[in-house]
């Protein structure tokens, strides 16, 4: 594939970044729990507390992107009114993830 600048190579790498968090955070929500998990629906979808945006800029490895630490259930109007903006710093999500699973680390 031919990239004719920067910003068309950036753009396809973060959409790679972003088809696998999306896929592995599927997979990371059916096996694990989470508060509210059975309200997600119409109303109610998965949101990444650390965006998937911010996750790529801060190159946040993929397996904690899609780290059950960074999903929350919240209501669809919350999650449009939000947008892109991350509820949690990625320190904090790194830190978290830690405490939970060294074995990643």
């Amino acid at each position: 594939m031919f990239f004719s600048n920067n910003s068309d190579l950036r753009r396809a790498s973060f959409l790679l970044y972003e088809e696998k968090v999306r896929k592995l955070t599927e997979k990371n929500f059916k096996k694990e729990w989470i508060e509210n998990k059975h309200l997600r629906g119409t109303d109610y979808v998965l949101d990444h507390k650390v965006s998937i945006k911010e996750c790529f800029e801060r190159e946040v490895p993929i397996e904690i992107a899609s780290h059950i630490c960074n999903l929350q259930i919240v209501s669809k109007e919350y999650n449009l009114r939000k947008g892109s903006k991350s509820t949690m710093s990625a320190e904090e999500l790194i830190e978290e993830v830690a405490n939970r699973d060294a074995d990643l680390f």
